[in-house]
């Protein structure tokens, strides 16, 4: 009924309701997240009841459209209360034992806890293999305002001695107790094209080699305390966006980071900021370094989109490492593909155009996409992929390969036991949950 192909006074209902037009009606009522209209249909197997800025309860959908194997309509458990809390709340009503499930928001740095009181709390701890090829990731802005920072961003061998200063392993033992795997920006251990040269392109710890490249791209001139100058004799400072709620783990990372880059001469400051600051930073070109997430790298996730988002498009997800150029392409592309012009854009292209590597592998992202899957053409254009990502390193990673905590009260059963295929982010569980059930009510 709100939109205008199925009813002619969409435009009217939607003034009546208070939007500015039909498409905000739509939106507003077709949303699921958040989920505003409580009564538009739904084909999850519960829909929500009530909702407030503190809980959610859901309700058994009596349409849902799965069954067991023994004819019995899914889901099991006939309704769900979920609590909307603090992150450390979060974790002391898992560990005193008050949640039936949790994993989305568990927290690797808070395993022992879980652990020790686990038997305690009547639950269990289940390692789910992730989709998360590297916990935390860093993105130079290649694409910065100021001319000489964006010469310089833009130079690979900057990316390359930055990415051998740090010290991943340390990283791995301090942050996630040798649970992780160091690694490089690059596709999944668990894809079937990955190769383990990608994953130590440039990331072993050499803070020597680090230093010889930075000299050598004319960064050898110091300031009295031992900081790097730029070419026009001004202190060379790199700003990393951040926002510190973001979870324990990834601030005790960026913290070592800045160690690791001060103790090769490059002065890294800290912009703080809320998450949904960072995230506008993300979209745009107004940052210095942005910090991001690279997940959704396994198969058949990586071919069917995270690649294009995360690192093809000047990375316009969670790394952001171009953003103008990924602007100018993908306004290309609407050109090309006959959905825009070019005076839809005001006769002149937006953001900047890209040097032609940059444009030849945003040309390999999209073939990649249009090959059947697991086909010779797909390893073959996987291959050049993340090739390519090896050499320019425009994503720069840390840690990866690790778990998901997955916890349950011990009454519940059907809990999952191992990642499936199609597992390509921590919330990835909650395909499942219809499965769920309790063993003793």
């Amino acid at each position: 009924r709100w939109h205008i192909k199925h009813n002619p006074d969409a435009e009217k209902l939607a003034k009546t309701e208070g939007f500015e037009s039909w498409p905000d009606a739509l939106r507003f009522h077709m949303d699921w997240s958040p989920k505003n209209d409580l009564d538009a249909p739904t084909m999850a197997p519960w829909g929500i009841a009530e909702q407030s800025a503190e809980a959610k309860r859901l309700e058994r959908n009596p349409y849902y459209w799965k069954v067991d194997t023994a004819g019995n309509q899914l889901p099991y458990i006939d309704f769900v209360s979920a609590e909307i809390i603090a992150p450390e709340l979060y974790h002391g009503k898992i560990i005193s034992g008050e949640a039936d499930v949790a994993w989305t928001h568990t927290s690797l740095s808070k395993l022992s806890e879980y652990t020790e009181n686990s038997e305690r709390a009547d639950y269990r701890v289940i390692r789910l293999s992730s989709s998360i090829t590297s916990w935390v990731t860093f993105s130079i802005n290649q694409n910065h305002p100021d001319a000489v920072l964006r010469e310089i961003y833009q130079n690979a061998d900057l990316r390359k001695a930055l990415s051998l200063a740090i010290n991943r392993q340390e990283i791995n033992d301090m942050v996630f107790s040798g649970m992780g795997k160091p690694i490089q920006a690059t596709a999944h251990p668990d894809s079937a094209f990955y190769k383990e040269i990608w994953s130590e392109a440039w990331a072993a710890f050499d803070p020597e080699r680090a230093s010889e490249i930075l000299d050598s791209m004319g960064l050898d001139k110091r300031d009295a305390e031992g900081f790097r100058l730029r070419s026009d004799a001004k202190p060379f400072r790199m700003t990393l966006e951040w926002a510190p709620e973001i979870d324990a783990a990834t601030t005790a990372i960026v913290e070592m980071l800045i160690g690791y880059w001060e103790d090769v001469g490059v002065r890294t400051a800290l912009n703080i900021q809320k998450g949904e600051h960072l995230s506008q930073k993300r979209n745009s070109s107004a940052h210095g370094v942005i910090l991001g997430r690279l997940s959704e790298f396994n198969e058949p996730s990586a071919w069917a989109n995270s690649t294009r988002s995360n690192l093809a498009r000047g990375g316009t997800h969670y790394q952001s490492y171009a953003w103008e150029w990924g602007t100018w392409m993908d306004a290309a592309a609407d050109i090309e593909n006959g959905l825009k012009t070019l005076d839809d854009f005001g006769g002149t292209m937006p953001g900047v155009e890209p040097p032609d590597h940059v444009k030849e592998y945003n040309s390999w992202v999209d073939q990649w996409a249009n090959v059947p899957y697991l086909s010779k053409e797909y390893y073959e254009i996987a291959g050049e992929i993340f090739d390519y990502n090896a050499e320019y390193v425009n994503v720069i990673g840390t840690v990866g390969a690790l778990p998901c905590l997955y916890i349950a009260k011990n009454n519940i059963g059907n809990v999952p036991q191992s990642a499936w295929a199609s597992f390509s982010w921590t919330g990835s569980p909650n395909m499942v949950t219809e499965q769920l059930f309790f063993k003793d009510r």
